[in-house]
């Protein structure tokens, strides 16, 4: 690699819907993105709006024996949603097409309710019909703990792990990288009954899946777990920077190549609208410059149109590509010079008309006068000759 990796955040790809989606990657192609990271499995705005595009079905809706003031569904992880399977389908094409590398991340511990709470159980891992087989009879009580990391559970996950594979291999996409969760780890203190050593028991089975079928394993991580998923992953994924004064002294964790990430940098990776922007040219410049010389492996900017509840459908829109332009530019990238169309051929001369035959010169009559001249002359001599 020459330069390091220039990747877009996202998050909400899979939901973003308009005719401009084909646009939106060639205006991220345009800018020298190499690639675009999204999340699969997340909660919109506040953590309190359904899944856009869950892959799985529900089984119904449950209101948790009435301890709420609302109804969720209740997802069968065994029936996969064809809505889902169709979009990601739509991506993949759009992936194919521009030569961007897919950054999938599984689940997204930003958009987890820690309480247990009608929100909460908006996340198909915590409330779907092998967790609670007694939810149509309100049974409350569910099988096991460990919520969305129930061991149990990575079966379905697993074959998602595969099928979102499968479909970026039929559109022809060649590399394709995957995370686990974003940002994982759980601070639940002393005698937990989750704790790290749990947790890592946890992530080291879905990255194990996800190597397995292919992935380039990315990863990111918040205390009490930050570099322990080293061992796991490919690519370290470190968030909350927005100027080069920030950046760790070395641009490996431990012993894995790091990606710079915005995300989380003074309030650029925050679900508020209030107080959060996009990095702007002059900042994307220096930390863009700043991730080359110093040997990171890559960098990965978020563009805060993401986070907020007003934005369009066609958000490709409004996203912010002069700012990518410009970083990717300061990087070393420079834009590929456009073909030469080719010369079209010249046309081919026409046949020359054949030349039509001359006709014939008619004969020459005599000249009339000359004959009343002779006849004149005939008559005077018939008279002076006496004839007639």
């Amino acid at each position: 690699m020459t330069e390091p990796i220039r990747l877009v955040m996202l998050y909400g790809l899979l939901t973003m819907q308009g005719d401009d989606l084909d646009s939106l990657f060639k205006s991220a192609a345009d800018s020298g993105t190499e690639g675009i990271l999204f999340f699969i499995n997340y909660l919109d705005g506040d953590n309190d709006v359904l899944p856009a595009c869950c892959p799985y079905l529900p089984a119904g809706e449950w209101n948790a024996g009435g301890l709420w003031d609302r109804s969720v569904p209740v997802y069968d992880l065994s029936k996969r949603n064809p809505e889902f399977t169709e979009r990601m389908q739509v991506l993949a094409a759009m992936f194919a097409k521009y030569k961007l590398v897919p950054v999938v991340i599984m689940e997204d511990r930003c958009s987890e309710a820690q309480e247990s709470t009608w929100m909460e159980h908006l996340d198909p891992y915590v409330c779907n019909t092998d967790r609670y087989p007694g939810w149509a009879q309100g049974d409350t009580n569910h099988a096991g703990g460990g919520g969305n990391q129930d061991m149990r559970l990575n079966v379905y996950k697993e074959k998602l792990d595969q099928d979102i594979m499968d479909i970026f291999k039929a559109a022809g996409v060649t590399e394709v990288w995957g995370g686990v969760k974003n940002e994982y780890g759980y601070d639940m203190g002393p005698g937990s009954a989750y704790p790290v050593t749990l947790q890592l028991e946890w992530y080291a089975s879905r990255a194990t899946s996800l190597r397995a079928r292919g992935y380039k394993v990315i990863g990111s991580a918040v205390p009490p777990i930050l570099t322990q998923i080293e061992p796991y992953i490919d690519v370290y994924d470190d968030h909350g920077f927005s100027n080069p004064s920030q950046l760790p002294l070395s641009p490996t964790r431990t012993y894995r190549p790091v990606i710079i990430n915005s995300d989380g940098a003074d309030g650029h990776g925050s679900v508020s609208e209030f107080g959060a922007h996009t990095l702007d040219a002059d900042e994307a410049v220096a930390l863009g410059t700043a991730v080359k010389d110093k040997g990171y492996y890559g960098i990965c900017i978020i563009f805060q149109e993401c986070f907020k509840r007003s934005r369009p459908a066609n958000i490709g829109e409004i996203l912010s590509w002069p700012v990518m332009l410009a970083m990717s530019k300061a990087m070393g990238w420079t834009p590929p010079t456009p073909p030469i169309p080719p010369t079209p051929p010249t046309p081919p001369t026409p046949p020359t008309p054949p030349v039509p035959p001359t006709p014939p010169t008619p004969p020459v009559k005599p000249c009339s006068y000359f004959w009343q001249a002779h006849n004149y002359l005939h008559w005077l001599r018939c008279i002076f000759l006496g004839r007639h």
